[in-house]
């Protein structure tokens, strides 16, 4: 059993070498975006493969679940969004500000 005042010093495996975690946190902070492996999906890119998924503005969208697992700037969640917001108003002609149905939907 590890007492509170032990430090464990944890490690993880990279290629070529082993470094532990801290150094290898360090190194991603100090990195460019290339580095991290980060990748910005241009806007008419993200249109197509929501096209591809048939999640269109045409669908009862509010209806469907959608999965947008990234930890980035919104590339996929913002298009989303404007699609359910322009479905939702094309049901609900008497709801003509967006801003309303946001807060409606995202309340609380």
């Amino acid at each position: 059993m590890v007492r509170p005042s032990q430090k464990i010093k944890a490690t993880q495996q990279t290629l070529p070498t082993i470094r532990p975690i801290a150094e290898a946190v360090s190194l991603l902070a100090d990195s460019g975006v290339e580095a991290r492996g980060a990748i910005f999906t241009r806007r008419e890119v993200v249109e197509f493969i929501l096209d591809l998924l048939s999640y269109t503005s045409d669908r009862p969208l509010w209806k469907f679940r959608l999965l947008e697992p990234s930890f980035g700037e919104g590339d996929f969640l913002l298009p989303a969004l404007d699609r359910l917001l322009q479905s939702w108003m094309s049901e609900r002609p008497d709801i003509r500000n967006a801003l309303t149905i946001f807060k409606t939907v995202f309340a609380q």
